[in-house]
């Protein structure tokens, strides 16, 4: 076969080889996206001026030291401020759709700079208040990277080495963040879901089993039984949310596993 990108020779089976993919400069590209109609204003320098300005990341952010936010960013890593630049990623990846619990079908826009966070993080001193939210949803965003590369037909050499290092990064993430007791339950159940999406769902799912009955706890397991192909489980547990409690999310895929289009 030959890789879509270069022509190159390459496995069976394989559509790109490790040679283009060792380019990519930026992974989140791997994933589903969501269009940012804003960001994309704002680089082109088209529209409002608040279009090309915003938005505006927290209370915290001065007009001086500048209100855009790779500038703030900038700035943030310049000084070292490790609590500011905290409260920068934490809201930053929320206001890109990264929320701190994972569910696997999450969309993140196409805005270079949500990675340049990422990377900033990862890299940065946890210290003070601030970083056990913050990594919980950098280690999000690591885990919605193995989810999508580990079904991509590319290079197998290139694939192994970019899943275990972002696996390692959001591991790295949840531990730090399950030091927050009120975090702990999320961190080890978005953990308990990296896993799965690294081929062990019996690892997942035993450590499902030890966080009690949440609903999100719930929903998690269920989705896992369901990726194990254990539908009539996964169906099983979802009927013990009560029915007031169902969400968007809970009730597709309860209507999945029914087989209700």
């Amino acid at each position: 076969m030959a890789c879509v990108s270069c022509g190159g020779e390459t496995r069976p089976g394989v559509l790109m080889c490790g040679r283009c993919l060792g380019g990519l400069d930026d992974p989140l590209d791997l994933l589903p996206r969501m269009q940012d109609s804003t960001a994309d204003l704002r680089l082109f320098r088209r529209g409002s001026l608040l279009l090309r300005i915003g938005p505006v990341v927290g209370e915290d952010v001065e007009v001086g030291r500048g209100v855009e936010p790779a500038l703030r960013l900038r700035s943030l890593m310049e000084e070292g401020n490790s609590e500011s630049l905290a409260r920068f990623v934490d809201k930053y990846l929320a206001g890109a759709g990264v929320g701190l619990h994972l569910w696997g079908d999450e969309r993140i826009p196409r805005r270079a700079l949500v990675w340049s966070v990422v990377k900033a993080a990862d890299s940065a001193r946890l210290e003070g208040s601030g970083w056990e939210r913050a990594c919980l949803r950098v280690a999000n965003v690591h885990s919605l990277l193995v989810k999508h590369a580990s079904a991509m037909p590319v290079d197998h050499d290139w694939l192994s080495a970019f899943l275990t290092s972002h696996a390692k990064a959001a591991e790295k993430c949840y531990s730090y963040s399950s030091s927050s007791k009120e975090l702990e339950v999320t961190s080890a159940a978005n953990f308990a879901l990296l896993k799965f999406y690294s081929g062990r769902g019996d690892e997942a799912l035993q450590i499902l089993e030890g966080l009690g009955g949440s609903f999100e706890v719930i929903v998690k397991t269920a989705i896992v039984l369901e990726g194990l192909g254990r539908r009539d489980e996964a169906l099983s547990t979802l009927q013990r949310i009560p029915q007031e409690q169902m969400d968007r999310r809970a009730t597709e895929l309860r209507l999945r596993l029914e087989g209700t289009p």
